[in-house]
């Protein structure tokens, strides 16, 4: 359970892609699909792995987990965050572990 990537079996050659950086309607103004939506078009494009990335938080987990789950495309858990003035940028953090999941839930 250390391990929060959860990747597919291989099976066909597009499922080497990962989409690493998505945001859901969780993200204001960033973002337009729940992310079930963005499960369901993943596992249309035969994408493997999808990170959401929302601003500031992991507020699409949860529902990120189950649908993946239900479609068996492996994910990964981040946050694009905020670090004060605008000229630092944005940037995209992606949790490797458990640990690391947790770490990114205290910030």
């Amino acid at each position: 359970m250390g391990d929060l990537l959860r990747l597919p079996t291989a099976g066909r050659p597009e499922e080497d892609w990962a989409e690493l950086h998505a945001h859901s309607a969780f993200s204001f103004l960033q973002g337009a699909s729940r992310p079930e939506e963005l499960v369901a078009e993943a596992a249309r494009l035969g994408i493997g792995v999808l990170a959401v990335t929302d601003r500031d938080g992991l507020h699409a987990a949860r529902r990120l987990h189950a649908a993946a789950r239900d479609h068996g495309i492996g994910t990964v858990y981040g946050a694009e965050l905020t670090l004060g003035e605008p000229v630092l940028g944005t940037p995209v953090v992606l949790a490797r572990s458990v640990e690391g999941f947790r770490l990114l839930s205290s910030v």
